[in-house]
């Protein structure tokens, strides 16, 4: 994938500078490194692609990705949250694929 599609799909990507700049590597096996985020040395893992060199998707070593940390925050404070929230729906276009999902899971 390009820049364009993997920041599409994943919100935030990092080139190997940003990487180092965020992160300490501890080891890989292509696809994943695993890694522990400087700022808060969580433990966790990302994907990277070769080609170009990007790494994205940083997964928490209890399986929770940032968005969802911060919902589960939002839901434990008593905050209120969207359905949208819930569903992880950000945009029309993931309204239109949620839906669609749904629709097949349901067997329309």
């Amino acid at each position: 994938m390009n820049e364009k599609q993997l920041l599409e799909k994943y919100g935030k990507i990092r080139d190997t500078k940003k990487l180092r700049e965020d992160f300490r590597v501890m080891g890989f096996l292509a696809p994943h490194i695993a890694c522990i985020r400087k700022f808060d040395n969580l433990k966790g893992s990302m994907e990277f692609q070769h080609h170009p060199r990007f790494y994205f998707d940083f997964v928490d070593e209890d399986g929770m990705r940032d968005e969802e940390r911060e919902l589960k925050r939002k839901i434990d404070a008593g905050e209120k949250v969207t359905i949208g929230e819930l569903l992880g729906i950000n945009s029309k276009k993931d309204v239109k694929e949620w839906s669609g999902k749904f629709a097949e899971r349901i067997g329309l």
